[in-house]
C-alpha cells in the first residue's frame, strides 16, 4: 500500500511545478483543458488494463454502519486536532470535546467489529498479518510527515512564547 500511495505524494509535488509552466507557457485556461487530454488518454487504458472480476461473495452487503462509524470517528478527531492548532494548545475545550467524540466512535466501532466477527467494512483481524500491519504503519508515518507540518507550524507561529 505504501508504493502504491506514493503516486499520491508526488502529486502535490509536481502538480504546482506543472501547472506553473502550463500557466507561463500557455495561459491559466489550460489548467482546466489540460484534465480534458488526461481522461482521453486514461479512459481507454484503464477500460484495456483494469480486469473484469466476479465478486467474492455475492450476498454481501455494503456495511453502512461501518462507514458511517470510522468516517465520523475520522472528521471528529482531524477537528478536534484542527482546533488545537486554532487555541494554540491541545488543552482546550474544543479539543478535548473533538478528540473524545472520536476516541468514543473508535471503541464503538471496536465492538461493532467483534460483534460482527470480523465481517466489517474494516475487518481489524487484518493487523495480525504482518505485511498489512507494517504497511499500515509506514502509510501512517508517511501522512504523518506529509501532513504534519500542517498541524505543527500553526502551533508553533502562534506560541504564547514568541510574542
Amino acid at each position: 500500500m505504501a508504493i502504491v500511495s506514493t503516486p499520491m505524494i508526488f502529486g502535490p509535488i509536481l502538480g504546482p511545478v506543472i501547472g506553473g509552466f502550463i500557466v507561463q507557457g500557455a495561459s491559466w485556461y489550460w489548467i482546466f483543458f489540460i484534465n480534458v487530454f488526461v481522461v482521453v488518454l486514461a479512459a481507454p487504458l484503464m477500460m484495456k488494463k483494469i480486469p473484469d472480476f466476479e465478486p467474492f461473495n455475492k450476498e454481501s452487503k455494503l456495511d453502512l454502519f461501518g462507514i458511517i462509524v470510522l468516517s465520523s470517528m475520522s472528521a471528529a478527531l482531524i477537528y478536534g486536532i484542527t482546533k488545537a492548532a486554532d487555541h494554540a494548545s491541545f488543552n482546550n475545550r474544543e479539543t478535548i470535546l473533538w478528540a473524545g467524540i472520536g476516541l468514543a466512535l473508535a471503541v464503538i466501532y471496536l465492538a461493532y467489529n467483534r460483534i460482527r466477527r470480523n465481517q466489517t467494512v474494516l475487518p481489524l483481524n487484518l493487523f495480525t498479518h504482518t505485511s498489512f500491519t507494517a504497511s499500515s504503519i509506514g502509510l501512517f508515518l508517511a501522512n504523518i510527515a506529509i501532513m504534519g507540518p500542517m498541524l505543527i507550524l500553526p502551533l508553533f507561529c502562534f506560541s504564547p512564547f514568541l510574542i
